[in-house]
């Protein structure tokens, strides 16, 4: 599973460990009996680690994995296309940082704060996290899941995420958290991290600006608003969030879910989604209060 689907899965472990505070719950596949070790799960009281189980306490698994992902109607999808449960609703999953990756978070704010002294006379109006890479390549060197994996059909084009960073970074702190994948965009703040450290410097954003993907449930999971491109792949009624703008497509063949190849509608779908449209977005966002 992806980063997304880890920080889904914590909601349900937190529902289950409610109702068996006793058990042991791990999240994986039920089945096989395979318990997922995730850093997403690091440091999070409902789940345990599946390296230091007790074996004379029960282990109670929350079944998600590769094979059974709630928001998947698999009994129809293919090798060819996903189909999707259209009656899956999400929830906004956990995050828990340690105090080390916190002080590295603040630490980014801090040299973010001063990289926007040093070229602008005005005060910044907030601060944007983005990272828009959608890419099907090898892992970053912090992670062995690079941030954002999907292909083609989710990707709204490195020149579109570049005129639009260059709009924004006239008025709001751009902070770019890379890997050895990422799309980097000329004078603005790049740091290179790892995924939780990442999410842990989105804690102190004002916005996620982004793919739908691992950043968009973490800024979920920190309560935080946000701007999420969907194209016409997946709708965001099962995947995304009320608080959150999702600009999704909906036009004949949405949501399409086509898994082996670039598809046609999916490029026309994020060709219809302008700059200005998430411009727009992010203005009516940028100060918007989550209360979850």
């Amino acid at each position: 599973m992806g980063f997304g689907d880890e920080i889904m899965a914590t909601y349900y472990a937190k529902i289950e460990k409610k109702k068996y505070p006793d058990r042991q719950v791990v999240v994986g596949n039920y089945k096989t009996r395979q318990a997922l070790d995730s850093r997403v799960f690091f440091n999070n009281p409902n789940i345990s680690d599946p390296k230091k189980l007790d074996k004379n306490k029960i282990v109670h698994f929350v079944d998600l994995n590769n094979t059974n992902r709630p928001y998947i109607d698999w009994e129809r999808t293919t090798m060819h296309k996903y189909y999707w449960n259209l009656n899956h609703r999400t929830m906004p999953g956990e995050l828990y940082f340690d105090e080390q990756e916190i002080n590295e978070a603040q630490n980014a704010i801090r040299e973010a704060v001063e990289f926007w002294k040093s070229s602008n006379s005005i005060e910044y109006k907030g601060i944007i996290f983005v990272e828009s890479s959608r890419v099907e390549e090898k892992s970053s060197k912090h992670d062995k899941k690079i941030f954002n994996k999907c292909g083609k059909n989710q990707n709204w084009s490195h020149k579109k995420w570049g005129k639009t960073v260059e709009i924004l970074k006239k008025n709001y702190l751009i902070i770019n958290p890379t890997h050895q994948n990422s799309f980097t965009y000329q004078n603005t703040f790049s740091y290179g991290c790892n995924f939780r450290v990442a999410c842990a410097i989105m804690k102190y954003c004002n916005l996620y600006l982004g793919p739908e993907g691992g950043f968009a449930h973490a800024a979920a999971a920190l309560s935080k608003p946000g701007v999420v491109i969907y194209g016409g792949w997946i709708p965001p009624q099962i995947i995304g969030y009320d608080f959150h703008e999702n600009l999704y497509v909906d036009i004949e063949g949405s949501p399409c879910g086509i898994r082996d190849r670039e598809c046609d509608h999916c490029k026309k779908c994020m060709d219809l989604i302008t700059v200005d449209n998430v411009i727009n977005a992010v203005e009516r966002n940028i100060n918007k209060k989550v209360n979850y």
